[in-house]
């Protein structure tokens, strides 16, 4: 019976955990301001357009796309313009109308303003709206993944939420020029809510249990997850890592797991085969709502050779060897090609390009990201020893400055005191749910090993990119998901000689 409570206990304590985060995050929405400033040139100009300016799904108002480079944009990050004040104004149509823009020009793709979009649309013209929908997408994984797990693997709940708690006390959230470019909901931050769904995804696909009619949970559930997490894709095309942690651990199951299994291994490619017809069946019902402007100027997601190339200025000795007189961009961009990680880089090698010939394109558009790649293979071929340093050295550098920076724990200030109350409840959480239950033994290990795997994937674009704290919120999390797993480990070991007599 104390099996049986504890067993049916489990999905109720992994709820409490989201709700406890999710009760820390509309806290910290009211007591740490941020202006949204990547969200406000891209996802709300997007929406704004469409919900008050009466304009077509994907067009701008050069009115409100004006305003917020001029007005609601400050020069110093710290005096950015309110984002509440631009949601007013725009709701009630304050700020002069202006032409039409066929797209956005911000290079943040579709993704985000189809989020944002539906987010005002039933919360209203608040920051808040977009922070309400980012916590219903979470539940619905959460949801979604309680119904299919109820052993160790439910651990990775707690888990998640409360690595995601502490993260609220580090300079990712009390920091704020960072939180103003990060904000909790948003475009960088979504990310995020692709971790859930991507364990769900590999511990089915990992499980040998038939995707039969009869139990719906084994196809139908992943299926969804699925769906949320080509959601998550689409705001953020760095997020393409948890797609590949998904082909590696089926893979895996199929070509060595289960080598000697067939029926497991049929299993295993029957539910991928079921998850390739919900991504297919997905991809093409989002083709419906994609506007024509952005298929035809390649605005559908971020611009990924953009952020490869001016990644590169990582390396203290960039611009290498005489690129800067190579790609000579002036007097359009006088500063030309600068040190640093500037987008102005992407930028300058571009109108070189156009000034030697060839053909113009919007800037983040495919023609420029043509361009843009073309510049970085030349890069690549004229200094080889300059990128096996850039790759090998300086950019697994910046991932560490990013993990040592968010260690920084602001936890002296008051208003700390909700988020310690929020993380000592999912400590107690952690603590129930940790006691070994009889006949579920060895699943905390898969459990840990399948963040491990996100993990591993996740360096991938920090490393074609860059890696700061406003650039790895998920990559920061993983790490706080260790020190949690590790405290998990280590309360099993305690607790296990405890709870196993009385459970027998």
């Amino acid at each position: 019976m104390i099996f049986l409570a504890r067993f049916a206990l489990r999905p109720m304590l992994a709820t409490l955990a989201f709700l406890a985060y999710a009760a820390s995050v509309l806290w910290l929405h009211q007591t740490h301001v941020s202006s949204w400033r990547l969200e406000q040139v891209g996802g709300l100009l997007f929406a704004t357009s469409y919900l008050y300016y009466g304009l077509p799904f994907g067009s701008v108002d050069s009115g409100l796309w004006d305003f917020v480079l001029k007005r609601a944009m400050a020069t110093s990050v710290l005096d950015e313009g309110s984002v509440e004040s631009f949601l007013t104004d725009a709701a009630q149509r304050n700020i002069p109308a202006g032409a039409a823009m066929p797209t956005t020009l911000d290079g943040s793709g579709l993704g985000y303003p189809f989020f944002a979009t539906a987010a005002l649309l039933l919360f209203g013209p608040h920051s808040l709206s977009l922070v309400l929908g980012f916590i219903i997408l979470l539940g619905a994984s959460v949801l979604a993944y309680q119904l299919r797990f109820r052993d160790d693997r439910l651990l990775a709940v707690p888990l998640l939420f409360f690595a995601l708690t502490l993260v609220s006390l580090t300079p990712l959230v009390t920091s704020q020029a960072i939180a103003n470019s990060v904000p909790i909901g948003g475009y960088r931050f979504f990310v995020v809510a692709g971790i859930l769904p991507t364990l769900h995804i590999v511990f089915e696909l990992c499980d040998p249990a038939r995707a039969s009619a009869r139990q719906a949970s084994t196809w139908l559930l992943p299926a969804l997850q699925l769906m949320l997490l080509l959601a998550v894709t689409s705001v953020r095309l760095s997020a393409m890592y948890f797609i590949c942690a998904i082909i590696f651990a089926a893979l895996v199951s199929i070509v060595w797991t289960y080598r000697d299994a067939p029926a497991s291994r049929k299993a295993v490619a029957t539910k991928s085969a079921i998850l390739l017809a919900a991504a297919l069946i997905t991809h093409l019902g989002a083709g419906f709502w994609r506007p024509s402007a952005y298929e035809e100027l390649g605005f559908v997601s971020d611009p990924p050779w953009h952020r490869a190339f001016i990644g590169l200025g990582v390396h203290p000795d960039w611009p290498f060897g005489n690129l800067a007189a190579e790609y000579d961009c002036q007097p359009e961009l006088p500063k030309g090609l600068s040190r640093g990680v500037t987008d102005s880089n992407g930028h300058c090698v571009y109108v070189a390009a156009v000034k030697a010939g060839a053909e113009p394109g919007p800037t983040y558009g495919a023609q420029y990201e043509k361009l843009v790649r073309r510049a970085f293979f030349h890069v690549a071929f004229e200094y080889p020893r300059k990128m096996l340093e850039t790759y090998l050295l300086y950019k697994p550098l910046w991932v560490f400055k990013a993990l040592s920076a968010s260690t920084n724990f602001s936890v002296s200030r008051e208003d700390a005191a909700p988020i310690m109350l929020a993380l000592a409840a999912q400590l107690a959480i952690l603590l129930v749910m940790t006691s070994p239950a009889a006949g579920d033994a060895g699943r905390l290990g898969r459990t840990c090993g399948a963040f491990a795997l996100l993990a591993g994937f996740s360096l991938v674009p920090q490393l074609v990119a860059w890696s700061t704290i406003p650039t790895a919120p998920d990559l920061i999390c993983y790490m706080f998901v260790g020190i949690a797993a590790l405290l998990a480990a280590a309360m099993r070991l305690s607790l296990s000689r405890w709870f196993s007599p009385a459970l027998r």
